[in-house]
């Protein structure tokens, strides 16, 4: 009994409809990046104008604002790395699919032969 094309397309059409959800999530990882981004420089700019800071508390301040940046940035980097991963084995899958199927659409459904 052979696999039934109709559902092998539909599988298809799930994967790709799941993996542009996540594309389409990536702004808000890019909006979260931009907050952080914004908080940090704001704290920065707060710890260089403190004058009445004490030179060993401004270090200390700068430390710490770093070091809660750098936690929450490899979060963000975390959270990007693994979505590139996913999309770049979607698109391994892609070219896969396509060199097999002689330059077929991702589907299958729209080619010059049946579309």
């Amino acid at each position: 009994m052979q696999p039934d094309p109709l559902q092998a397309v539909m599988v298809e059409l799930r994967a790709a409809a799941a993996i542009q959800a996540e594309a389409s999530a990536q702004h808000l990882l890019f909006e979260w990046g931009q907050t952080i981004m914004e908080r940090l420089r704001g704290a920065w700019e707060q710890i260089e104008t403190l004058d009445t800071l004490a030179y060993e508390d401004k270090v200390a301040a700068q430390v710490r604002t770093l070091k809660e940046a750098t936690s929450s940035l490899w979060h963000l980097h975390h959270s990007m790395v693994a979505t590139r991963r996913l999309f770049e084995h979607h698109q391994q899958q892609l070219r896969l699919r396509q060199r097999h199927d002689g330059k077929q659409s991702p589907t299958g459904i729209f080619t010059a032969n049946n579309g």
